[in-house]
């Protein structure tokens, strides 16, 4: 209850509430509750503030001193409860006061302590209790249900404002596991790990689909994304950014957003949306086939990868311009201890070339000859140097590279164990690769800007 002192009309309006509240509550907890009694006593266990906790704690007392709400509904009522509850549980923190609630009806009964039987017999219970049973059992479980959440959280009930609609571990809220079918407040904090996955749907229809890592809060007609990737296909819809910034979906629209470190790029698939640095800002439109790593840094979209077959020339340009944020990604195949891969800038940059179970780094780049040198059993091997990798020589690796903007590109590739997270290179749009011998790319795929939904 609040510590300010009340004045006499408080008071007074206090009494009456609690004398309602208890009159409501008895006749709840006798079976003798009918639906626009319940629904006035749910309002007044929702109220807001000390008002609702005020309220609940009137309703508990009552029902620690009438059973026969539990005796007259049976055990597929509490059971029904029982599950509800549960739910309640990881959504609200509230697991002290729920297993209070549950042991008040007979949910759950303590440890080496029976649950006295009712004292009045069946023939002398209300007349409404039996109907009670049947018709309004969901008014029952929304009633004990607010209680429990009035008395965990001082009568500030959470709005559950969307549901995990599909998860795939690790995915949690506050430490607790996230499985399907899910709900989800505004103070829901999901944080979604490495391989973990997660789609999320708003009553309004609006979804987000997001590959961990990452965290998210959502929010009514919304989302936070303080760091991941995530695609959406919404209507009306604000994204709120790390930053400060908003990125708000004026009508039906597809976009992928993408947050590294304090870094936001999004990509408008159809629709449109405003940019907005803060709340105040006027904002700047993004249109679709565009991208953006701010407001003021758009481009077009390069969704499609440039090549998705094998490549086995010498050399091949990956990118001939500049660009703020991209992304490559390709299969070394080796056939042979001579054969190479190398990755290098145009404009002097450092070279990463792969062979022979190696991971080769050179302070620059070089042509064919100059890379190479004969070995004393007459075969060639690229000079720079060697970081080894886990694996047989010629294992197949996947090698990317992921530009954010304003960063060096960060480099990844199969077996790299002493840089699992991966190395920070200075090649940076426009680069190439050089291959040497029989060493060729396979799946190779390069967008710039976010990455497109899975799929596409």
């Amino acid at each position: 209850m609040s510590d300010r002192p009340q004045t006499s009309d408080e008071a007074a309006a206090t009494d009456d509430v609690a004398s309602r509240a208890a009159e409501l509550a008895a006749r709840f907890a006798a079976g003798d509750l009918d639906e626009p009694g319940m629904r006035e006593l749910y309002l007044m266990l929702r109220a807001p503030g000390p008002a609702g906790r005020d309220a609940a704690e009137v309703a508990w007392d009552v029902l620690g001193s009438t059973t026969d709400l539990r005796s007259a509904l049976g055990t597929t009522f509490q059971d029904t409860v029982r599950h509800r509850l549960d739910a309640v549980v990881a959504g609200a923190g509230a697991g002290g006061f729920v297993d209070g609630v549950k042991t008040k009806l007979g949910i759950e009964r303590p440890s080496l302590r029976a649950i006295a039987p009712s004292s009045r017999s069946a023939h002398d219970r209300p007349a409404t209790a039996i109907p009670l049973v049947g018709a309004v059992v969901a008014g029952v479980i929304v009633i004990v249900v607010a209680l429990a959440l009035a008395l965990a959280t001082g009568g500030e009930v959470r709005e559950i404002v969307a549901d995990v609609v599909w998860a795939k571990a690790p995915v949690s809220v506050a430490a607790r596991p996230v499985t399907t079918g899910a709900h989800l407040d505004r103070t829901s904090r999901v944080v979604v790990g490495p391989e973990g996955r997660l789609v999320i749907a708003w009553p309004s229809g609006d979804r987000a689909t997001i590959h961990g890592p990452a965290t998210v809060v959502p929010q009514g007609g919304g989302l936070s994304l303080a760091s991941g990737t995530a695609w959406f296909e919404t209507g009306p819809f604000t994204l709120g950014l790390p930053d400060g910034g908003q990125a708000i979906a004026l009508g039906e629209a597809k976009f992928t957003a993408q947050v590294q470190g304090e870094v936001s790029t999004l990509g408008v698939a159809s629709g449109e949306l405003l940019l907005k640095k803060t709340r105040e800002d006027p904002g700047t439109k993004l249109e679709a086939g565009f991208a953006s790593s701010g407001p003021d840094k758009q481009y077009e979209w390069e969704t499609e990868p440039h090549w998705t077959t094998t490549h086995t020339g010498s050399r091949l340009l990956v990118c001939d311009t500049e660009r703020v944020a991209w992304h490559f990604r390709a299969r070394v195949v080796l056939s042979s201890l001579d054969d190479a891969v190398v990755f290098q800038g145009l404009t002097g940059a450092p070279a990463v070339g792969v062979q022979a179970g190696s991971l080769i780094l050179r302070d620059a780049p070089a042509g064919i000859g100059e890379a190479m040198e004969r070995t004393a059993t007459g075969g060639r091997r690229l000079l720079g140097q060697r970081i080894p990798l886990k694996g047989a020589p010629l294992v197949e690796r996947t090698v990317e590279l992921d530009a954010a903007p304003a960063q060096h590109p960060r480099l990844t590739i199969t077996g790299l164990e002493s840089a699992p997270e991966g190395l920070t290179i200075k090649i940076g749009c426009p680069f190439e690769v050089m291959l040497y011998g029989g060493g060729r790319l396979e799946a190779i795929q390069f967008h710039v800007g976010p990455p497109p939904a899975p799929g596409e």
